[in-house]
């Protein structure tokens, strides 16, 4: 009988329409940073690696926050 009244005491909050503790369980408290600040990328040195070469090599990553490190791979 207790886990049918934890299920009537968790009544979705009609502002959201989320669960109040569904809410409080993933909430976190973030920041605008990214999660990693640096990315290693590899690639194969093929014409379809251009725009990750433009984007490193041109500071386009920096714009973000963040630095694109490029690993030539062997095909």
């Amino acid at each position: 009988m207790q886990d049918q009244d934890r299920t009537q005491d968790a009544a979705p909050s009609p502002a959201l329409g989320v669960d109040p503790a569904l809410r409080a369980a993933v909430w976190a408290g973030g920041s605008d940073a990214p999660e990693k600040p640096i990315l290693v990328a590899g690639f194969l040195p093929l014409t379809d690696c251009a725009s990750l070469v433009v984007a490193a090599t041109e500071g386009f990553d920096r714009k973000h926050g963040i630095r694109i490190v490029l690993s030539r791979e062997p095909s």
